[in-house]
């Protein structure tokens, strides 16, 4: 029928003279040849898609280096039927796979966590929280430690508990009530990463990013935690708890009553004055001021006495990033990108003066800062724990050129054990 149909059909004409006839044999040879030309042409231009396609057809499939069971499947589905992974859940309880597995762990990593309480100082050092007996601040001793499974951003002592933001491993409760053996007793999950916590009373408070928002867990069962609401605040970088109400620092700073911590309500927000392009990366609340420390931006003074009506009073290193600031009745102590750790006289704190600081020869920009019964505490994210003597703040000029300060380094000191034990 194809044959039949590509057929030409003529229709009765006269008969050609013998030139016509003589033209046309010409004519039809040299239609012919092209015809024959284009023919060897279109199929030297096909030939190898056609040798291409038959190998596909007719050669069997490779054999697949992939193991199944009765209940896997040896090909992985397409894109489109890839189910959504939980990234929290994959990471805190990986799933078993079919020929990987974990057989060992280096949690060492940057020193970026520090809480304070009594004699002893809890440290986060990439995936594992080290307990530090500071009875002489001038001689810290480790005493214990344990891993987590994911990265330490934050931690907040409460009681016998220690809370930590785990990033993607959540949030971590630990039973550190014995701290020589801290034992962890809970941990809850949601999608994201939890940067801070901050708890007060039976709650906690945690700020995350990539979806964990604004979080208030109830913990009074720490053994049990239970989320009683969930804010979509963009990307928390900071939480601060303040009587009845949390300052929830993002690109702006969020203030929310949490008199029912089943539903907070935002009362205030702080935006107008913060560049678009600036984030506030921590928030201290003292006294009735917020002590906002911009990345970028410097430092910020918020009277917050009335949480509804929050009004800038002072802003100060305004070129600079202020990675971390801790605010009292009297005195600012904040960590700045290439300054080190500055002390402010804040009895006016619409106009704080600079007094003095700590400037060794290097700090690491992410650093976290706690202030204890006389000593600041750094956090040191590439050279451990610095305790520094901050007793007569006034005086800050002299740890300038003295400063009291020890090292608690990570990686470095764990090597040197094991060089130890292993000769």
């Amino acid at each position: 029928m194809r044959a039949a149909h590509l057929a030409p059909h003529y229709a009765a004409k006269p008969e050609p003279s013998l030139q016509q006839t003589d033209l046309h044999r010409k004519t039809g040879e040299v239609v012919t040849n092209m015809k024959k030309r284009s023919s060897w042409l279109v199929l030297f231009l096909l030939l190898p898609s056609m040798i291409i396609g038959c190998a596909v057809v007719a050669t069997p499939q490779p054999t697949q280096f992939l193991t199944a069971t009765p209940t896997e499947v040896a090909v992985e589905p397409s894109p489109a039927q890839q189910p959504t992974p939980s990234i929290v859940n994959t990471l805190v309880e990986p799933p078993e796979r079919d020929s990987t597995v974990i057989v060992g762990r280096w949690p060492y990593g940057p020193c970026r966590a520090v809480a304070v309480d009594s004699d002893y100082a809890y440290v986060g050092i990439g995936g594992l929280v080290r307990i530090v007996d500071i009875s002489d601040p001038s001689d810290p001793i480790e005493v214990s430690s344990i891993a987590t499974p994911g990265a330490v951003e934050n931690l907040f002592i409460s009681g016998d508990y220690l809370y930590v933001a785990d990033k993607l491993g959540g949030l971590r409760i630990l039973l550190v009530r014995d701290t020589s053996n801290p034992v962890e007793v809970s941990h809850f999950a949601a999608p994201g990463w939890v940067t801070d916590v901050d708890v007060s009373g039976s709650y906690a408070y945690t700020g995350g990013y990539y979806g964990w928002g604004f979080r208030i867990i109830d913990v009074s069962d720490p053994s049990d935690p239970k989320e009683t609401a969930w804010s979509e605040l963009g990307n928390v970088n900071s939480v601060h708890i303040s009587g009845s109400y949390a300052y929830v620092a993002t690109g702006d700073l969020h203030i929310l009553d949490i008199n029912d911590q089943s539903n907070p309500v935002e009362i205030s927000r702080l935006s107008s004055f913060i560049p678009d392009d600036i984030d506030i990366g921590e928030v201290h609340v003292s006294g009735g001021y917020a002590y906002l420390a911009l990345w970028g931006q410097g430092l910020y003074v918020v009277d917050v006495s009335d949480p509804s009506n929050p009004a800038k009073v002072a802003d100060l290193y305004e070129s600079d990033w202020v990675w971390d600031v801790y605010g009292s009745d009297r005195y600012i102590y904040l960590i700045a990108c290439g300054a080190g750790l500055r002390i402010l006289d804040a009895s006016d704190p619409s106009s704080p003066v600079e007094l003095g600081g700590y400037l060794p020869d290097y700090i690491s920009d992410d650093s976290d800062l706690f202030v204890y019964s006389g000593y600041a505490y750094i956090a040191d994210a590439y050279r451990g724990l610095h305790v520094i003597d901050v007793t007569d703040a006034s005086d800050a000029a002299s740890l300038e050129v003295r400063p009291e300060t020890r090292y608690l380094r990570g990686a470095e000191q764990h090597v040197k054990e094991s060089r130890k034990s292993d000769s």
